[in-house]
């Protein structure tokens, strides 16, 4: 076994063997620079094409009362304490 070993191991070259190039890297590389030069060009107009925002209301914009946090007078409602005596 090993006589055989050794005949298959000075058959072989002592360079190296360089693998066969491959293309997909290139091939990811294209597909990635056009989706983000697609991306740079559609943004843009997707953006300017929506409708504007409503401004965020503020709790002070609220009628008194309207939070449920408050009591009708737009004060704070306390709860009675219960102890449980």
């Amino acid at each position: 076994m090993i006589n055989a070993l050794l005949a298959v191991a000075g058959n072989v070259a002592n360079e190296p063997i360089l693998p066969e190039p491959v293309r997909w890297p290139v091939v990811l590389l294209i597909i990635i620079t056009v989706m983000f030069v697609a991306a740079a060009v559609i943004g843009p107009i997707v953006r300017a094409n929506m409708p504007e925002e409503a401004p965020s209301t503020h709790s002070h914009d609220e009628p008194p009362g309207a939070s449920h946090h408050h009591g009708p007078g737009g004060t704070h409602a306390h709860e009675p304490q219960t102890h449980g005596h």
